[in-house]
């Protein structure tokens, strides 16, 4: 959604690569809009 920013907070149990997808039925080719992030370990 234009102008509209979604925040989700989670606690992940490991590191490594993680996949997300769009949680919202944004418009056209909503399905595709797939994108990946690392989890780090924390900095101590």
């Amino acid at each position: 959604m234009p102008g509209y920013t979604n925040k989700l907070v989670h606690t992940f149990d490991a590191p490594g690569t993680y996949q997300i997808l769009c949680m919202e039925l944004c418009g056209i080719a909503h399905h595709d809009m797939i994108n990946e992030f690392d989890v780090t370990e924390a900095a101590q």
